[in-house]
Protein backbone atom coordinates (compact mmCIF):
# COMPACT_ATOMS: atom_id res chain seq x y z
CA UNK A 1 0.00 0.00 0.00
CA UNK A 2 2.73 2.45 0.91
CA UNK A 3 4.72 2.11 -2.30
CA UNK A 4 1.95 1.67 -4.87
CA UNK A 5 -0.93 3.61 -3.34
CA UNK A 6 0.56 6.45 -1.31
CA UNK A 7 3.97 6.90 -2.95
CA UNK A 8 2.58 6.14 -6.45
CA UNK A 9 5.68 4.13 -7.35
CA UNK A 10 5.86 1.34 -9.93
CA UNK A 11 8.45 -1.20 -10.98
CA UNK A 12 10.32 -0.73 -14.24
CA UNK A 13 9.95 3.05 -14.46
CA UNK A 14 12.53 5.82 -14.47
CA UNK A 15 10.53 8.33 -12.40
CA UNK A 16 12.24 7.45 -9.12
CA UNK A 17 15.78 7.53 -10.52
CA UNK A 18 18.01 9.76 -8.38
CA UNK A 19 15.50 9.82 -5.52
CA UNK A 20 15.96 8.35 -2.05
CA UNK A 21 13.67 6.87 0.57
CA UNK A 22 14.29 6.98 4.31
CA UNK A 23 13.01 3.86 6.06
CA UNK A 24 12.95 4.39 9.81
CA UNK A 25 13.15 0.96 11.44
CA UNK A 26 15.05 -1.04 8.85
CA UNK A 27 15.39 -4.04 11.17
CA UNK A 28 11.63 -4.37 11.77
CA UNK A 29 9.82 -7.09 9.85
CA UNK A 30 8.16 -4.44 7.68
CA UNK A 31 11.41 -2.53 7.30
CA UNK A 32 13.27 -5.59 6.04
CA UNK A 33 10.72 -6.05 3.26
CA UNK A 34 10.50 -2.33 2.51
CA UNK A 35 14.26 -2.03 1.98
CA UNK A 36 14.22 -4.77 -0.64
CA UNK A 37 11.14 -3.50 -2.47
CA UNK A 38 12.43 0.08 -2.50
CA UNK A 39 15.77 -1.04 -3.90
CA UNK A 40 14.12 -3.02 -6.70
CA UNK A 41 11.91 -0.01 -7.45
CA UNK A 42 15.09 1.92 -8.18
CA UNK A 43 15.24 4.14 -5.11
CA UNK A 44 18.34 4.83 -3.08
CA UNK A 45 17.57 3.31 0.31
CA UNK A 46 18.61 5.04 3.52
CA UNK A 47 17.59 3.33 6.73
CA UNK A 48 17.73 3.79 10.48
CA UNK A 49 18.39 0.81 12.75
CA UNK A 50 20.87 -0.46 15.29
CA UNK A 51 24.40 -0.49 13.87
CA UNK A 52 24.67 -4.20 14.67
CA UNK A 53 22.37 -4.84 11.69
CA UNK A 54 24.30 -2.63 9.25
CA UNK A 55 25.96 -5.39 7.21
CA UNK A 56 22.74 -7.39 6.84
CA UNK A 57 20.61 -4.39 5.88
CA UNK A 58 23.16 -3.29 3.30
CA UNK A 59 23.12 -6.79 1.83
CA UNK A 60 19.35 -6.40 1.41
CA UNK A 61 19.72 -3.14 -0.50
CA UNK A 62 20.34 -0.26 1.90
CA UNK A 63 22.95 2.24 0.73
CA UNK A 64 23.43 3.74 4.18
CA UNK A 65 22.48 2.68 7.72
CA UNK A 66 22.29 5.21 10.54
CA UNK A 67 22.12 4.28 14.21
CA UNK A 68 19.02 5.55 15.99
CA UNK A 69 21.00 5.63 19.24
CA UNK A 70 23.01 8.62 17.96
CA UNK A 71 21.59 11.88 19.28
CA UNK A 72 22.45 13.63 16.01
CA UNK A 73 21.09 10.88 13.75
CA UNK A 74 18.73 13.24 11.89
CA UNK A 75 21.56 15.68 11.19
CA UNK A 76 23.69 12.79 9.89
CA UNK A 77 20.89 11.68 7.56
CA UNK A 78 20.23 15.18 6.22
CA UNK A 79 23.94 15.70 5.57
CA UNK A 80 24.11 12.41 3.67
CA UNK A 81 20.86 12.53 1.71
CA UNK A 82 19.83 16.18 1.53
CA UNK A 83 17.13 16.93 -1.01
CA UNK A 84 17.33 13.41 -2.49
CA UNK A 85 15.21 12.12 0.42
CA UNK A 86 11.68 12.65 -0.87
CA UNK A 87 10.02 9.54 0.57
CA UNK A 88 9.79 8.76 4.27
CA UNK A 89 8.44 5.45 5.59
CA UNK A 90 8.27 5.14 9.37
CA UNK A 91 7.86 1.45 10.23
CA UNK A 92 8.33 2.09 13.96
CA UNK A 93 5.52 4.65 14.04
CA UNK A 94 6.06 6.25 17.41
CA UNK A 95 5.66 10.01 17.73
CA UNK A 96 9.43 10.29 18.14
CA UNK A 97 10.30 8.24 15.05
CA UNK A 98 7.60 9.99 13.01
CA UNK A 99 8.96 13.42 13.92
CA UNK A 100 12.50 12.33 13.11
CA UNK A 101 11.48 10.86 9.75
CA UNK A 102 9.66 14.08 8.89
CA UNK A 103 12.61 16.22 9.97
CA UNK A 104 15.03 14.24 7.79
CA UNK A 105 13.01 14.68 4.59
CA UNK A 106 14.01 17.18 1.92
CA UNK A 107 13.48 20.80 2.88
CA UNK A 108 12.77 21.81 -0.72
CA UNK A 109 11.62 18.98 -3.00
CA UNK A 110 8.02 17.66 -2.97
CA UNK A 111 8.05 14.81 -0.45
CA UNK A 112 5.65 12.36 1.18
CA UNK A 113 5.68 10.56 4.52
CA UNK A 114 3.86 7.38 5.54
CA UNK A 115 3.61 5.35 8.75
CA UNK A 116 1.83 2.29 10.10
CA UNK A 117 -0.33 3.87 12.82
CA UNK A 118 -2.22 6.70 11.13
CA UNK A 119 -0.03 9.41 12.64
CA UNK A 120 -0.96 12.73 11.09
CA UNK A 121 0.46 16.21 10.69
CA UNK A 122 -0.83 17.02 14.18
CA UNK A 123 1.75 14.57 15.60
CA UNK A 124 4.63 16.77 14.41
CA UNK A 125 6.02 18.68 17.40
CA UNK A 126 9.06 20.91 17.84
CA UNK A 127 10.14 20.42 14.22
CA UNK A 128 10.31 23.20 11.64
CA UNK A 129 7.18 23.00 9.43
CA UNK A 130 7.69 22.06 5.78
CA UNK A 131 5.25 23.14 3.09
CA UNK A 132 6.75 20.62 0.66
CA UNK A 133 5.78 17.48 2.63
CA UNK A 134 2.52 15.59 2.07
CA UNK A 135 1.16 13.26 4.75
CA UNK A 136 -0.34 9.94 3.67
CA UNK A 137 -3.62 8.65 5.05
CA UNK A 138 -1.63 6.00 6.95
CA UNK A 139 -1.04 2.37 6.01
CA UNK A 140 -3.37 -0.23 7.51
CA UNK A 141 -3.19 -3.61 5.78
CA UNK A 142 -6.87 -4.39 6.41
CA UNK A 143 -7.87 -1.57 4.05
CA UNK A 144 -6.35 -3.47 1.11
CA UNK A 145 -9.42 -5.73 1.25
CA UNK A 146 -11.48 -2.79 0.04
CA UNK A 147 -13.63 -2.73 3.17
CA UNK A 148 -13.77 -0.33 6.10
CA UNK A 149 -11.97 -1.52 9.26
CA UNK A 150 -14.04 -1.16 12.42
CA UNK A 151 -12.56 -1.31 15.92
CA UNK A 152 -13.60 -0.63 19.52
CA UNK A 153 -17.20 -1.75 19.01
CA UNK A 154 -17.71 0.61 16.11
CA UNK A 155 -16.29 3.73 17.73
CA UNK A 156 -13.16 3.69 15.56
CA UNK A 157 -13.59 3.29 11.81
CA UNK A 158 -10.86 3.40 9.16
CA UNK A 159 -12.31 4.04 5.72
CA UNK A 160 -11.15 2.13 2.68
CA UNK A 161 -11.77 3.05 -0.94
CA UNK A 162 -11.68 1.19 -4.27
CA UNK A 163 -8.35 2.72 -5.30
CA UNK A 164 -6.56 1.17 -2.30
CA UNK A 165 -7.71 -2.32 -3.26
CA UNK A 166 -6.91 -1.71 -6.94
CA UNK A 167 -3.36 -0.53 -6.20
CA UNK A 168 -2.83 -3.35 -3.71
CA UNK A 169 -3.83 -6.02 -6.21
CA UNK A 170 -1.53 -4.49 -8.82
CA UNK A 171 1.31 -4.49 -6.29
CA UNK A 172 0.68 -8.14 -5.33
CA UNK A 173 0.76 -9.17 -8.98
CA UNK A 174 4.17 -7.56 -9.48
CA UNK A 175 5.50 -8.63 -6.07
CA UNK A 176 4.55 -12.27 -6.58
CA UNK A 177 7.08 -12.58 -9.39
CA UNK A 178 9.84 -11.25 -7.14
CA UNK A 179 8.93 -13.68 -4.36
CA UNK A 180 8.84 -16.65 -6.74
CA UNK A 181 12.24 -15.63 -8.09
CA UNK A 182 13.57 -15.42 -4.51
CA UNK A 183 14.40 -11.73 -4.88
CA UNK A 184 12.58 -10.93 -1.63
CA UNK A 185 13.62 -12.35 1.75
CA UNK A 186 11.58 -12.17 4.94
CA UNK A 187 13.03 -11.33 8.34
CA UNK A 188 14.18 -14.21 10.57
CA UNK A 189 11.26 -15.83 12.42
CA UNK A 190 10.94 -16.36 16.17
CA UNK A 191 8.33 -19.00 17.05
CA UNK A 192 6.46 -18.76 20.36
CA UNK A 193 5.32 -22.35 20.99
CA UNK A 194 2.27 -22.21 23.24
CA UNK A 195 -0.50 -21.02 20.96
CA UNK A 196 -2.75 -18.28 22.28
CA UNK A 197 -1.06 -18.58 25.67
CA UNK A 198 1.98 -16.96 24.03
CA UNK A 199 0.12 -13.82 22.97
CA UNK A 200 0.83 -11.93 26.18
CA UNK A 201 4.48 -13.00 26.05
CA UNK A 202 4.77 -11.67 22.52
CA UNK A 203 3.10 -8.37 23.40
CA UNK A 204 5.39 -8.02 26.40
CA UNK A 205 8.46 -8.53 24.21
CA UNK A 206 7.22 -5.83 21.85
CA UNK A 207 6.33 -3.40 24.64
CA UNK A 208 9.76 -3.80 26.21
CA UNK A 209 11.62 -3.34 22.91
CA UNK A 210 12.96 -6.90 22.98
CA UNK A 211 12.17 -7.67 19.34
CA UNK A 212 14.88 -6.80 16.84
CA UNK A 213 15.35 -8.11 13.31
CA UNK A 214 12.83 -10.91 13.76
CA UNK A 215 9.15 -11.65 13.14
CA UNK A 216 7.23 -13.07 16.09
CA UNK A 217 4.91 -15.94 15.22
CA UNK A 218 2.75 -18.25 17.33
CA UNK A 219 2.69 -22.02 16.91
CA UNK A 220 -0.57 -23.89 17.53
Amino acid sequence: MSFYHFFKLRFNTEEQKGKAILIWGGATATGVLAIQVAKILGLEVITVASKKHEATLKSLGASAVFDYHDTDVVEQIKKYGGDRIVYGFDTVSSESSFNSTYDALSDNEPSIIDNLLFLKKSAIKNVKPKDNVTFSEGTLAYLALGEDSVFAKGTVVFKSNPSIKKDHLEFLKDLRKLVYNKQIKHAPITVLPNGLDSVEEGLSLLRNDKVSFTKLTISF
